[in-house]
């Protein structure tokens, strides 16, 4: 049975001042992720000034996209246009008024021949859903 070594950093007020216990524990070679990661940031380095950091780059670049995005929405705002263009139909056919006479699609029958059996039932889960018109054979 081992015993283990209380951490001192938690019973001693002076904490921040003593190492860490893994201080001196060796630590494995980066991954090719990690290399990949590092490798990209020293690429960036190379195309940003000196002293700069490429996190207030990439910061100045979304608040630059924010401004741009703010600026355009407040101009249509102040000149009451519209974000879509809108476009008007050329052959727009008007709705068709109500018939003067009821239309009957078959030759030879004539209105008062025709019975209401829209509604009735077919099944018990089912409706008709029209009007029956029996046509000569033909």
């Amino acid at each position: 049975m081992t015993q283990e070594t209380p951490d001192l950093r938690t019973e001693n007020p002076d904490a921040a001042r003593l190492p860490h216990p893994d201080a001196g524990a060796p630590t494995r070679p980066p991954g090719r992720f990690a290399r990949w990661i590092a490798r990209g940031r020293t690429r960036f380095r190379r195309h940003v000034p000196p002293g700069w950091n490429w996190r207030r780059v990439v910061a100045g670049v979304v608040l630059g996209e924010v401004a741009i995005v703010l600026i355009l929405l407040l101009f249509l705002a102040l000149s009451g246009k519209e974000l879509v263009v809108s476009f008007e139909h050329r052959n727009v056919i008007p709705p068709a008024g109500p018939s003067p006479r009821l239309t009957i699609p078959v030759a030879g029958v004539l209105a008062t021949e025709l019975k209401a059996s829209y509604g009735a039932p077919r099944t018990p889960t089912r409706k008709h859903r029209g009007i029956d018109i029996r046509a000569p054979r033909g």
